[in-house]
């Protein structure tokens, strides 16, 4: 996937998609806990995760977005927030922030 580099930081350590992924996930930790410790059945969390996809979805629309890739957004964020919301942190630094939303495709 073709990311953003993050100035003096290598991007496979955190792109600009990671970060902007950990931001929404920052943004919906208070929805997304509560969606984690109410749903006990996939089915249920998959259509609550969803709907916070949608969020996100729709707030990558507004014009500061348009330079990032979307796609790396959006997997970056599906593949941490369940873990982020279960072990919150702060982001103090980009490795963090990169081990816990990971992109697992190639980035170039």
């Amino acid at each position: 996937m073709n990311c953003k580099k993050i100035r003096n930081i290598e991007k496979h350590v955190c792109t600009c998609e990671q970060k902007i992924a950990y931001n929404f996930a920052f943004m919906y930790y208070d929805m997304g806990k509560k969606l984690f410790e109410s749903c006990h059945t996939g089915i249920v969390k998959s259509d609550c995760f969803e709907s916070i996809i949608n969020l996100v979805l729709s707030s990558l629309q507004r014009k500061e977005f348009e330079r990032y890739n979307k796609d790396s957004i959006i997997v970056a964020f599906r593949q941490g927030f369940e873990t982020y919301c279960k072990n919150f942190f702060i982001g103090s630094n980009y490795e963090q922030i990169g081990k816990c939303f990971t992109i697992p495709y190639e980035i170039v």
